[in-house]
C-alpha cells in the first residue's frame, strides 16, 4: 500500500512520477496510449523514416522547472537554448527581428522595438505605454488583455502587430480572448525579463525525451506500463483504496495521482464523487484547438530555423531538419497554427491548399520544391482557454478525496496551460504525496 499510483504518462504524470522515485518511492504509471508523453507524445512515420512530434513545442528560459526536468532524467541536451532571444517577424516582404540586448530589464527589447518595421514609429514608442504598467501595476483577471491594452493606449494595429502573435503562441489564444492576468505572467517571467523569454528548441523528437524519463525510472524501481486504459478509480467511505484496470485488473494503492485532463477524469470517478463541486466545477473549463501541417520538401525551402507570420494566415513556421539536425535528407517544415478555432472544423485537404498557398507567398522556394508528404494534425483541446473568469475553475492539486490528487496543466499551477504548467504541477502532486 505503500506504493503510488500515476493514472497518465503525460509530462505531469511522468514528473511526478520521477520526484517521487528520486525520492524512493514506489511508483506504477498507467498509461493508456502505447507511448509516453499525452499530448506532448510522437509517432513514427514510416514513410519518412522518422519520430514526428503530435504537437510542436517551444521552451523559454523561464521555464526554470521543464530545465531542470530534462537535466534530472539525462535529456538536458534534447533541447537547445537561444543564447539571447531572437525572433524572426515577417509581414508580407518585410522582415524585422525581436531581439535581446545587453541590458537591464526591460530596456533589453527597446533597441528592437525602435527598429520594428511592422508599425509607425509613434506606435512603437507607444509600445512603452503597456510596457510600464505591466511591470508597475497589479494585473486584473477579469478582463482581457486587449481591453487592458486599450486602456493603456495600445491602438488596435499595435496590438495586432505586437502583442497579439506573441499571445498567440504562448498562450494559444488571442490577446481579445485571454485574461490580462495570464498575459501578464508570460510577459513578466518571459518577454519583460532579460533572458526569460530565449527560446529553447527541442533537438530531438518529444518520444526520445519521454524514452529518458522512462530509464530514468527504471533505474529508479518505477515501472510504466503502457496500453493499460484506467477503467476507474476506487473510493470507499471518502477515501481511495486502489484502481481498477480495463483488464478488471485492480491495483491497491492509498495514494493516487490523476494527471489527465477533466473529461478524462470524471469518467474514472464514481458519480457521486464526480459530482461534487470541486470536480464538477473543472468540467466548465474550455479548451483551445491547435493545428499543424507538416510538410515534407525535396529540397532545402527555408533557411530560419522559425519563424512568426503577421497578417497571413500563418502563424508560426518550423524548419524541423535545421532544428533536429540529423534525420533523412527531405526538408521537414511543420507550420503551427494556434488558437485554431476556425481550422479545427475544415477538411485536411482544404487546410494543406490554403496553407501550402500561403507557405508559397513566404518562401518562394517552396514553388520550386517537390512536396513529398503532407500530414494535418489536430488537437482539438490543446490547452486550456485562459478567459476571464476560467482562473478560479482551476483545481487545486489536492481534492475532497483523501489520497487522490490531481496533476496536469489544467489546475492551478500560476502558469499557463503549457509544458512547464504540466511539470509544476507534477511536482506539486509529488510533493503532496510525500
Amino acid at each position: 500500500m505503500n506504493r503510488v499510483v500515476i493514472i497518465g504518462g503525460g509530462m505531469a504524470g511522468v514528473t511526478a512520477a520521477c520526484s517521487l522515485a528520486r525520492q524512493g518511492k514506489s511508483v506504477l504509471v498507467f498509461e493508456r496510449a502505447p507511448r509516453l508523453g499525452g499530448r506532448a507524445s510522437s509517432f513514427y512515420h514510416r514513410g519518412m523514416n522518422e519520430w514526428v512530434d503530435y504537437g510542436q513545442h517551444v521552451l523559454m528560459r523561464s521555464c526554470t522547472e521543464t530545465i531542470a526536468f530534462l537535466s534530472q532524467v539525462g535529456a538536458a541536451d534534447g533541447a537547445c537554448f537561444q543564447k539571447r532571444l531572437r525572433v524572426p517577424l515577417v509581414c508580407g516582404s518585410r522582415k524585422s527581428l525581436l531581439v535581446s540586448m545587453p541590458l537591464p530589464g526591460p530596456l533589453h527589447l527597446l533597441p528592437s522595438l525602435v527598429c520594428y518595421r511592422h508599425l509607425p514609429l509613434l506606435q512603437r514608442l507607444s509600445v512603452i505605454q503597456g510596457v510600464l504598467p505591466l511591470l508597475l501595476c497589479r494585473i486584473p483577471e477579469n478582463v482581457t488583455f486587449a481591453d487592458w491594452l486599450s486602456k493603456h493606449g495600445q491602438l488596435p494595429r499595435t496590438i495586432a502587430r505586437m502583442w497579439d502573435p506573441i499571445c498567440v503562441a504562448t498562450l494559444n489564444e488571442h490577446a481579445r480572448v485571454v485574461s490580462a492576468s495570464a498575459a501578464g505572467v508570460v510577459f513578466k517571467k518571459g518577454f519583460l525579463t532579460p533572458h526569460g523569454a530565449d527560446l529553447g528548441l527541442f533537438t530531438v523528437s518529444l518520444f526520445h525525451i519521454f524514452e529518458r524519463a522512462r530509464s530514468f525510472l527504471r533505474d529508479h524501481g518505477g515501472k510504466v506500463q503502457t496500453n493499460s486504459p484506467v477503467r476507474r478509480i476506487l473510493v470507499k467511505r471518502g477515501r481511495v483504496t486502489g484502481i481498477e484496470l480495463d483488464s478488471g485488473k485492480r491495483i491497491e494503492t492509498g495514494s493516487v495521482i490523476a494527471a489527465v485532463p477533466p473529461h478524462n477524469l470524471h469518467p474514472l470517478l464514481p458519480r457521486v464523487v464526480a459530482k461534487d463541486e470541486y470536480f464538477a466545477a473543472m468540467s466548465n473549463i474550455p479548451f483551445s484547438p491547435i493545428i499543424n501541417l507538416h510538410l515534407w520538401f525535396d529540397r532545402a525551402v527555408m533557411e530560419e530555423r522559425f519563424v512568426i507570420a503577421i497578417d497571413s494566415p500563418l502563424q508560426a513556421i518550423f524548419n524541423l531538419t535545421e532544428i533536429h539536425k540529423e534525420g533523412p535528407q527531405a526538408s521537414h517544415l511543420v507550420i503551427s497554427q494556434s488558437a485554431a478555432n476556425e481550422w479545427i472544423g475544415r477538411a485536411t485537404d482544404e487546410i494543406k491548399e490554403e496553407l501550402m498557398v500561403a507557405l508559397s507567398r513566404q518562401l518562394p522556394a517552396v514553388t520550386r520544391a517537390r512536396v513529398l508528404a503532407a500530414l494535418v494534425i489536430k488537437h482539438g483541446q490543446a490547452t486550456i482557454r485562459l478567459a476571464p473568469g476560467i482562473e478560479a475553475l482551476r483545481p487545486r492539486s489536492i481534492t475532497p478525496i483523501d489520497g487522490l490528487l490531481l496533476a496536469g496543466d489544467y489546475t492551478a499551477t500560476g502558469w499557463p496551460s503549457t509544458l512547464e504548467g504540466a511539470v509544476r504541477s507534477g511536482l506539486t502532486a509529488a510533493r503532496n504525496v510525500m
